[in-house]
């Protein structure tokens, strides 16, 4: 049984569940934080018994130091994205394990692709440190194949490389047809990420044709950006469309009932995102936890056209060109019970691909292919 350590101290603590619990048979030991532990060990068999927790009061460095320790037991590392201030980055880039290390990458051209030698030294530097700890791994792993295709056809890595969706589908069935149509754009809300406006464009055009339609903003405000959202989603609702939105955070057990009684979610993604200076592109650097929310919850979602998530998706997706497209599709959604029976029945189709067994059978073989 291969001996696997997961290293997540930061912000990725739901595809670390995702990931424990496709993988509650191996030989896990989880390198984390005590209040991440805790969200992981009320889904999972992982205890503190089977972790290395890191103390409050512990410096970085001293924590690294004993997962170097620990890593002489392990076959493998994953590690999810480092994060934190330069030092901190630093730190991690001088991390010596003894057993390979494959590592997360959710930010392409920040870390393969964008130049290190630049105007802004304090961004080249930190450029700088993530090429290093790129180097010193053994492989890479991507979040969806479309990003690791784009990987590949660009030459950005002579590393070996893969992906893998870390989500999971458990067999739970969503929206019933029967229900009220219910179009719901999860994630905390904010413009950077999203285009609002246009769905709220396009779900008022849809309402003032006669179309029977809820929409609910699925997050709190994540800036201020996000609260002129949340204030434009409140004048309406005052004018008696029918709009839920939340302005503080939304417990899990609650995010993940609302997707399941969706009829559709929506992630209107901006074609692009500045991450720590670098431009990053939607669907080929750059993933969106929609995509995996959609599939765990086999819920139908919808993109726009520049986001290029179908190979993960297939006839589960469906795809818009601007308001008045993604009105006409809101409405046919909503009036055609046949469409929407068969879209809902493709999201279950498409969810079952990842199940548990064909989940963990994936990463048997991204071990198998990365450690040969």
């Amino acid at each position: 049984m291969v001996k696997i350590g997961i290293f997540e101290v930061k912000t990725h603590e739901q595809y670390l569940l995702h990931l424990c619990r496709i993988l509650p048979d191996d030989d896990l030991t989880l390198f984390t934080t005590r209040p991440i532990l805790e969200e992981v060990a009320a889904d999972t068999d992982i205890s503190e018994a089977t972790s290395e927790i890191k103390r409050d009061d512990e410096p970085v460095s001293k924590y690294l130091q004993r997962v170097e320790r620990a890593s002489r037991d392990l076959d493998v590392m994953l590690w999810f994205p480092f994060s934190g201030g330069t030092r901190e980055l630093l730190t991690y880039a001088r991390v010596s394990l003894d057993c390979p290390s494959l590592l997360w990458i959710f930010n392409v051209r920040g870390w393969l692709e964008a130049p290190v030698l630049t105007t802004k030294p304090t961004a080249g530097l930190r450029r700088g440190i993530k090429r290093w700890l790129v180097r010193k791994q053994s492989g890479l792993l991507f979040e969806y194949p479309c990003i690791e295709t784009y990987v590949r056809e660009n030459g950005l890595t002579k590393k070996p490389t893969q992906s893998i969706v870390p989500t999971l589908y458990d067999g739970i069935e969503s929206h019933s047809p029967s229900d009220p149509i219910v179009v719901t754009v999860p994630g905390n809300v904010d413009p950077d990420r999203r285009n609002y406006d246009e769905v709220i464009d396009a779900f008022r055009d849809a309402t003032e044709s006669g179309t029977d339609i809820e929409l609910e903003v699925l997050g709190p405000p994540a800036n201020e950006g996000g609260e002129r959202v949340l204030r434009r989603c409140e004048s309406l609702i005052d004018r008696g469309y029918d709009i839920t939105v939340h302005r503080e955070w939304v417990p899990v057990a609650q995010f993940q009932q609302a997707i399941q009684s969706s009829t559709l979610l929506v992630a209107p993604l901006t074609r692009t995102k500045i991450v720590e200076e670098t431009v990053e592109s939607y669907g080929t650097t750059k993933g969106s936890a929609s995509v995996s929310d959609a599939i765990r919850n086999a819920t139908p979602l919808v993109l726009p056209q520049h986001a290029g998530f179908t190979q993960s998706l297939g006839e589960a997706s469906l795809t818009y060109a601007g308001r008045s497209d993604l009105a006409r599709l809101l409405e046919r959604v909503a009036t055609d019970e046949p469409f929407r029976n068969r879209l809902t029945e493709s999201a279950r189709n498409n969810a079952v691909r990842y199940t548990r067994e064909r989940q963990h059978a994936r990463v048997d073989r991204l071990l198998d292919t990365i450690l040969a």
